[in-house]
């Protein structure tokens, strides 16, 4: 996962292991649920949603930062209760929050049909994100 966040973080996974620099925190999956769906769960919008409450906006340009320790304080949706994602949505590279693609909507219908989300929840869900990333963008426009 990345430790630097513009408007969108982005959690990368391989069955057989990437190669990252300190730029990324290293998140492990130490259950029997396959790492797939972990990747669904931390790819997600209510993650984001987490991510942007509980992180740090201290660089230039409101970009958050999120250290080792913290990544696991946040809140993820259960993998367990997701069903098993198609693999061809990882190949997509646009995961801008700001701007949902048919992937990260996708994504995002996994996890709140398992959550049981309304159609208005899901809405707020966004909008929440929305607020939280363009009021960041502004404020560190104004400084």
């Amino acid at each position: 996962m990345n430790k630097l966040v513009d408007t969108t973080a982005r959690t990368f996974f391989s069955s057989r292991g990437l190669l990252f620099s300190d730029n990324f925190q290293v998140v492990t999956n130490h259950s029997e649920v396959p790492a797939n769906r972990f990747a669904v769960s931390l790819n997600s919008t209510l993650f984001q949603l987490m991510l942007n409450t509980e992180s740090r906006a201290n660089f230039g340009e409101g970009v958050l930062e999120i250290q080792t320790y913290e990544t696991s304080n946040l809140a993820i949706a259960n993998p367990q209760l997701l069903p098993e994602p198609d693999a061809a949505i990882f190949n997509s590279a646009d995961w801008d929050v700001m701007e949902p693609s048919a992937e990260r909507r996708q994504v995002d219908a996994a996890v709140f049909d398992a959550l049981g989300l309304t159609a208005g929840e899901r809405e707020a869900v966004y909008e929440g994100v929305w607020e939280l990333v363009g009021n960041r963008k502004r404020r560190a426009g104004s400084v």
